[in-house]
């Protein structure tokens, strides 16, 4: 009865817990000032009656000749809605929500220490079934 109750409160930590992502920074070492990163947030955009939220998913450093991917969340631990970055120029992987349905569009971000930079997803223009993901700094 003790160990079944135990592994019910393990699980219900874990299961509670996962999606649970705050800031997550992209460089190593220890945290940076905001003066020395990018930050880019994640927004939401209503449109049609429909709500897109745009988390990340992973990203990639074009000055890396190597370009894999690295990854900043995922479905068990959950994908967070803001990253900090190095300055520099990077595509960066999104996960778009739509109601029960999502899709990974990729933007490319050239960003600057010290800026904030919203990221968008939504419907491309003409193509309204086809999602896509946007990027603009904040003044």
């Amino acid at each position: 009865m003790k160990n079944s109750l135990s592994l019910s409160a393990i699980l219900l930590t874990v299961f509670s817990l996962s999606g649970c992502v705050g800031v997550v920074h992209t460089y190593e070492g220890s945290k940076k000032p905001l003066s020395e990163v990018a930050v880019l947030k994640g927004e939401n955009l209503e449109f049609a009656g429909r709500n897109y939220r745009v988390l990340f998913s992973s990203y990639t450093d074009l000055s890396d000749d190597e370009k894999d991917f690295k990854n900043v969340g995922d479905a068990f631990i959950g994908y967070p809605k803001e990253i900090h970055m190095l300055p520099g120029d990077y595509v960066v992987l999104t996960h778009c929500i739509v109601g029960d349905e999502y899709a990974f569009p990729a933007v490319k971000a050239s960003v600057k220490a010290g800026e904030t930079y919203e990221v968008k997803c939504g419907p491309i223009p003409d193509k309204l079934n086809t999602v896509g993901a946007m990027i603009q700094v904040v003044e």
